[in-house]
């Protein structure tokens, strides 16, 4: 068994530019070979060459598997060559890239006021304050934020991602050697599963609210099964399948998402809580008017069971039904054990989807959820109104719209074997990632108690286990 640091050519930090309200620019909107940004030092949006823009993420925008975008780019003014980067010279800016130069120009004086005057009267007064790295990424890679809860190793195959270092709010990147038998997928597949995770969290150093770090010295001396008999390379050539089918489902995933929001801020002419849609229920169903209902069954009306309504929860997980129109609410515990909190039936499919989204879209955002109250309180309905029709009946035109642009997009990327359902879509990813932990098991031979042992540590969900043990064991 070889360490993770043997086989990676590089570990290495993101960028760190000593200077990151000007380089770091919150993207506007992309046009024909020009970027409109918003400029932190200057206060004003700018137009500059695309071509010396790079993506940015935080470490934050690193997800497990893939990313799904990114809201702010740098500026990077070099030239990588021979896997060197070097600073374009002044008269190369001002020809070549006259907006860019001019919004550099813009910026000298707080370029040159850095570390205390050091870059004032220099030539390379607009280079970034540490040059670490800057070869580094452009090139396929897996990444993984600094500080996380858990894995939450992403792929770049496309070899276009930058992202921030510094503390431990930035990412890592990882590149490996040229070696049989060694893919970027398979190595994630090992680095995003719970046994590695285990052994990682074993060395890690534990920061408050559950978060460990993933620098590169606990990262250095993970186990990697390096496939060498038949066996072993017929288990790794299907983790590397089920990372590719992931892959496909994220990206579908985050299109579909996408869609729906983009038709919901269309078509919507109102928006309700869902514990005000609730509400109107019970209210419905108590004075007879059944057509209005959004529901068709519910665990219980608020405010009845105050209690299950107010009990404190580290964290909410949705799942939805394929086979019926339910939604399923399951409350985190402490000690990472789920329960069934909530469940919601609903007689038309599209309306059930459309509800799952919009409670999948809160618990993605920054909004404190930490009770059933206010997951129902701040879950925003999108409401789609006439007159004279029933809301409940044209508020599902938002996810046939958006199912229709996601066959548009299939058809245009080639892509078949993805239904535009969110709840099919993310369901597979939840049973692809048990396939891959069932399989690393294996590759590591690792015995049932053993097992069982990794899960108890990680305070692993309860279904994922039945999972990944009901395929371990076949």
């Amino acid at each position: 068994m070889r360490k993770l640091g043997e086989l990676g050519k590089r570990i290495f930090q993101g960028l760190v530019t000593g200077a990151d309200p000007v380089f770091v620019l919150p993207l506007k909107e992309k046009t024909d070979g020009l970027i409109k940004v918003y400029s932190h030092s200057m206060v004003k949006e700018y137009l500059l060459e695309s071509e010396l823009i790079r993506p940015l993420l935080k470490g934050q925008d690193i997800k497990k598997w893939l990313v799904r975008g990114y809201d702010e780019v740098i500026l990077f003014p070099y030239i990588i060559q021979n896997e060197k980067a070097t600073l374009i010279p002044p008269d190369i800016l001002q020809s070549k890239y006259p907006r860019i130069w001019k919004y550099l120009v813009d910026n000298k004086e707080n370029l040159e006021a850095r570390e205390r005057g050091k870059w004032k009267g220099i030539t390379a007064w607009y280079a970034y304050g540490r040059r670490q790295n800057l070869e580094q990424f452009d090139q396929p890679k897996i990444m993984t934020q600094v500080l996380a809860s858990k894995a939450s190793f992403a792929l770049d195959l496309d070899e276009k991602l930058y992202f921030v270092g510094g503390g431990n709010a930035g990412g890592y990147g990882i590149t490996f050697k040229p070696m049989k038998n060694l893919s970027l997928q398979y190595a994630s597949a090992l680095l995003n599963s719970a046994l590695l995770d285990w052994h990682l969290k074993k060395s890690s150093s534990r920061f408050r609210g559950g978060f460990y770090s993933y620098a590169r010295r606990f990262l250095e001396g993970l186990p990697i099964k390096v496939p060498e008999t038949t066996d072993e390379c017929a288990l790794a050539e299907k983790c590397e399948k089920l990372v590719n089918r992931i892959l496909l489902l994220k990206k579908a995933q985050y299109v579909l998402l996408g869609q729906w929001n983009e038709w919901a801020m269309k078509l919507k002419n109102d928006e309700q809580s869902l514990e005000t849609i609730l509400t109107q229920d019970r209210t419905n169903l108590r004075g007879g008017t059944v057509k209005e209902l959004w529901t068709s069954k519910v665990s219980f009306y608020p405010p009845e069971c105050s209690e299950a309504l107010k009990h404190l929860y580290n964290d909410f997980r949705i799942f939805g039904s394929e086979n019926q129109s339910s939604v399923k609410v399951f409350g985190i515990n402490e000690d990472n054990n789920e329960e069934q909190i909530y469940e919601l039936e609903f007689q038309d499919r599209d309306l059930m989807l459309h509800f799952y989204h919009a409670m999948i879209k809160t618990l993605e955002s920054r909004a404190k959820v930490k009770t059933l109250s206010q997951l129902l309180a701040k879950t925003s309905i999108p409401i789609v109104k006439e007159v004279n029709k029933s809301p409940k009946e044209l508020t599902p035109n938002i996810i046939k719209k958006a199912k229709e642009d996601f066959e548009k997009w299939k058809t245009e990327k080639n892509i078949a074997g993805v239904d535009p359902d969110i709840v099919a879509i993310k369901n597979e990813i939840d049973s692809a990632e048990a396939g891959i932990d069932a399989l690393v098991f294996k590759l590591y031979e690792l015995q049932e108690n053993e097992i069982n042992t990794v899960f108890y540590s990680l305070k692993t969900f309860s279904m994922h286990q039945a999972k990944v043990l009901e395929i371990f064991g076949k």
